[in-house]
């Protein structure tokens, strides 16, 4: 906005030499737009890091309202805020985000917008739809804490990945998207890996 503004501005100063302001007229000094010019690209990387930072709030805040719509509209059944989120078993990196449960579907919503809203299916409606596939209960890094290991699969390229998370409700979480896949709770969780061959 701001380059915008100033390169008006020196349009209206080559041609006219003064700027007009309804009527009050501004005669402005000889300036070295030369100089000038050469410090712009210097701007241009403040300038995109702003942009970059209002489009991922926008991002950010419309995934948010398209989560918040779909809860109402698909029944919310859990919630939690600020996890860490590992990609394991064929997929890679980590997220941190707010992950959301449904009657229809588990959700993690990226906190910082890079990442577009995940959705997978708890009972697969479209084959091209990534859908949870199993739960599983396991030890934590600390003793209050549970890891959650959901298995999700992509029927249209016949593969799939896991992901994992530790809260201090992990056995709440477990059963709860059990029930939601209408799988029985009454067994309870089985811990299926006390520890994680990646972490030791």
């Amino acid at each position: 906005m701001a380059l915008a503004v100033l390169a008006v501005a020196y349009v209206v100063y080559r041609f006219s030499g003064s700027l007009d302001f309804g009527g009050i007229s501004l005669r402005l000094p000889d300036l070295n737009f030369g100089k000038f010019g050469k410090s712009l690209p210097y701007l241009f990387a403040p300038l995109f890091a702003v942009l970059s930072e209002v489009f991922r709030r926008r991002k950010a805040k419309a995934a948010r309202e398209l989560w918040e719509r779909r809860a109402r509209e698909e029944g919310f059944l859990r919630g939690e805020e600020n996890l860490k989120v590992r990609f394991v078993e064929g997929g890679r990196g980590s997220v941190k985000g707010d992950l959301r449960l449904t009657r229809a579907a588990f959700y993690i919503v990226d906190k910082s917008g890079r990442r577009d809203t995940m959705r997978f299916v708890l009972a697969r409606a479209v084959d091209s739809e990534p859908a949870v596939l199993d739960v599983s209960l396991m030890e934590g890094s600390a003793p209050e804490f549970r890891r959650v290991r959901v298995t999700i699969s992509r029927a249209a390229t016949a593969s799939g990945f896991a992901l994992e998370f530790e809260s201090r409700e992990g056995e709440a979480w477990w059963s709860s998207l059990r029930r939601a896949m209408g799988k029985s709770t009454k067994a309870g969780p089985e811990t299926e890996l006390p520890t994680d061959p990646e972490r030791a």
